[in-house]
């Protein structure tokens, strides 16, 4: 199977702005578009059925409590638990619903089993949604475990094939996932980089420039909160003479979450079931529309699953390992720079005579009270739009617990008006990563002028070079669950 290196672009019915991964990472969880483009100007498009949005989820009685979040607050720590409890109210505005399999999976199939057979784009493009005799979809001999008698009635296979996923009356299958968890997997499920590489190289950039502190950079950078532990958002830290591992350690951990989260057993047993209960739709379409196709479908899609997902793991390795080296140079490179740095400031605040000492000290003692004042005027910028960010995410943490007992237009509009709000916090963050690389450039400066903070500078980037190994050994040992044949 060819490596997917484009995958179709969900995009929302209705919406003004188009589609971007932000909307799913944050939770907005409605009907979407997905495309597949056969030839150049010939696009076959598709809609997944609607579903609970996080606040809602546990309202059934029909979905276990599982809910994967990170297993510690250390940002280097890639474990992942299950706590099986309810988020607050707080919490819950940094969960989703979580497809295990991805609704794009259709879609990416579909992409992939016509272009072995183009006979196929002819059936798609004329049964995929057309009416199906309801007395055909009743009596279909195979039926996945979820159906019952009292379900909504569907009528098209898109209908269907979408219900085996996830739905509102198709429940057992979801759980509740943290939402940076559920970015990166979507992102590696398609085929994309988990961040795309002049992000990633511009990050390492800022961080070994002192601009940012890398926990920050990557929050704002992703729109979502890097870790639990920042639930309230505490960047008024000032940097301290960093390296480059924290940047490293987050994106790193993260993707390596992923690999987790997917061989948890609650989680594997729910993948296989979905995967089962598309494979057992499909078993159904000759009966559905009369068609006797060249190409197996059920059968396929059991293949391109298994194939899919042993390349989802393949590729997010190739591409942490390839950020592993890049990050290698850039620590030795950088390594290089401040040890050079570090021999000139002793030889400046030790060498000569002790007239010439206290003059070079007098000038790094002045410097540093002008750069205590800058630094106390981006702190307090810094400050003030931290709790702008806060303020912002309580309301939407208000309306996120309205949305769990809402319906109908009540509850349309309250989604609209916390969308609204999630993009005034993408706005804020954005405002905040601009102050934080201010407060970090006059930060690294005043580093810079002593032997004692270049020389923690050094140390960090030598510890970093050991724990770059270690991350090292452990991708090597990362996999994706087997789907088996």
């Amino acid at each position: 199977m060819a490596m997917i290196t484009e995958a179709p672009m969900a995009i929302p019915t209705g919406s003004p702005s188009g589609s971007d991964d932000h909307e799913h990472q944050n939770g907005k969880r409605d009907i979407r578009t997905y495309p597949v483009t056969f030839v150049k100007g010939n696009v076959f498009t598709m809609t997944n059925l609607d579903h609970p949005s996080a606040p809602q989820l546990f309202n059934s009685p029909a979905v276990a409590r599982n809910v994967f979040t990170y297993k510690s607050n250390k940002m280097e720590d890639a474990s992942v638990k299950n706590t099986k409890s309810i988020p607050t109210a707080q919490e819950m505005v940094d969960y989703v619903t979580e497809h295990i399999v991805e609704l794009q999976s259709i879609a990416l199939f579909i992409k992939d089993v016509t272009s072995k057979d183009k006979s196929l784009i002819t059936f798609f493009k004329k049964r995929w949604h057309s009416a199906l005799l309801p007395n055909r979809v009743t009596s279909r001999p195979h039926k996945p475990h979820y159906y019952t008698q009292g379900m909504t009635t569907r009528d098209s296979l898109n209908d269907l094939v979408f219900e085996a996923l996830g739905s509102n009356d198709n429940l057992k299958d979801f759980v509740m996932c943290e939402d940076s968890i559920n970015g990166f997997k979507m992102r590696m499920w398609k085929g994309d980089a988990p961040m795309a590489l002049n992000a990633y190289n511009g990050a390492v950039t800022a961080a070994s420039n002192g601009q940012l502190p890398s926990s920050a950079y990557m929050s704002a950078l992703r729109g979502v909160r890097a870790h639990p532990s920042y639930t309230i958002y505490p960047f008024l830290k000032p940097p301290n003479p960093s390296s480059l591992i924290l940047l490293a350690d987050l994106l790193f951990a993260q993707v390596i979450a992923v690999y987790r989260y997917m061989s948890d057993a609650q989680v594997q047993s729910r993948m296989n079931e979905a995967i089962t209960n598309v494979e057992i739709e499909l078993q159904n379409v000759q009966h559905l529309t009369g068609e006797n196709l060249r190409t197996n479908l059920a059968k396929a899609w059991r293949t391109y699953m298994r194939d899919r997902v042993a390349e989802i793991g393949t590729e997010g390795k190739t591409w942490l390992q390839a950020r592993i080296n890049y990050t290698k140079s850039k620590v030795a490179t950088t390594l290089t720079r401040y040890q050079t740095m570090l021999r000139d400031l002793k030889g400046k605040e030790t060498t000569g005579s002790q007239a010439q000492i206290n003059r070079y000290a007098s000038q790094q003692n002045k410097e540093k009270t002008r750069l205590d004042r800058e630094i106390a005027q981006a702190q307090s910028a810094v400050t003030k739009q931290d709790g702008q960010i806060v303020t912002v995410r309580g309301e939407i943490a208000k309306l996120t617990a309205s949305i769990r007992s809402a319906t109908g237009a009540q509850e349309k509009r309250l989604k609209a008006d916390r969308q609204i709000k999630r993009n005034q916090m993408n706005r804020e963050k954005t405002t905040l990563v601009r102050l934080k690389k201010a407060l970090g450039k006059v930060t690294r400066q005043r580093d810079e002028l002593y032997s004692n903070s270049v020389q923690q500078i050094v140390n960090n980037l030598q510890k970093d070079q050991n724990l770059l190994n270690i991350y090292e050994t452990a991708i090597a040992r990362l996999s994706m669950p087997n789907k088996g044949n």
